[in-house]
């Protein structure tokens, strides 16, 4: 640890940031509230939805517990919060896909003028974290085109069309049995399921996707009873 870190840490000590216990350094959240995270994740039902990938596995649900966190793996290479996620990820999938391993896995690019600017692509920090833990190869088979606009500023039907034009699979690129694809944060599944589709149509037989974390499902408020 560099020493400006470590000042850092003896006269600000990092914080758990959902209950506000004094961390080790390099924690987020402390081990009652990673687990509660972990627990109380809200399902998603993605039966019906038609997605290419089989499954989606997440760590937390994208609340006001963990959008700071979230905000830092977008803005710091290299941070905490990306181990941090990528150890509840890995938690996530022993008990989701506990019957096997994957071949590859994958994270959803972002634009090149971007990461040049920022320097980093999250989704990859978080892929290389992650693979480091479930003993995965890493590969980057996907682009993002420079034009189109951003998906967290559409709707639903807009970011579907949004996707088909922007994202697409690299020159040569090929997958082959289970790939497991990385993003930062699951909202629609509109991303992911065009992602899928490319590696499904460059060979990958499964696709199964991951996220730090995921938005709850909406739902729509129940017609009131006629008295």
């Amino acid at each position: 640890m560099r020493l400006r870190e470590r000042l850092l840490d003896l006269f600000f000590p990092p914080r758990c940031g959902v209950c506000g216990e004094v961390l080790a350094s390099g924690e987020v959240f402390c081990p009652a509230c990673r687990e509660e995270l972990l627990r109380t994740r809200t399902p998603r039902d993605l039966r019906g939805r038609g997605f290419r990938f089989s499954d989606c596995v997440f760590a937390a649900d994208y609340d006001d517990r963990t959008i700071p966190a979230i905000l830092n793996l977008k803005r710091i290479p290299e941070s905490a919060e990306a181990e941090v996620f990528a150890d509840m990820l890995a938690q996530a999938l022993r008990e989701r896909c506990p019957e096997g391993t994957f071949a590859a896995a994958v994270p959803v690019p972002i634009l090149a003028e971007r990461r040049r600017r920022r320097g980093f692509n999250q989704a990859e920090t978080l892929a290389r974290a992650l693979c480091r833990r479930i003993g995965t190869p890493l590969r980057t088979d996907l682009l993002r085109a420079e034009d189109g606009a951003q998906q967290h500023t559409l709707s639903y039907p807009q970011r579907l069309a949004n996707v088909r034009r922007i994202y697409r699979a690299a020159p040569g690129a090929s997958a082959d049995g289970r790939v497991l694809l990385i993003d930062d944060v699951f909202t629609t599944g509109a991303t992911l399921d065009r992602c899928a589709q490319l590696l499904r149509g460059i060979g990958a037989g499964e696709v199964v996707a991951a996220a730090a974390v995921s938005v709850p499902h909406r739902k729509e408020p129940s017609a009131p009873e006629r008295s």
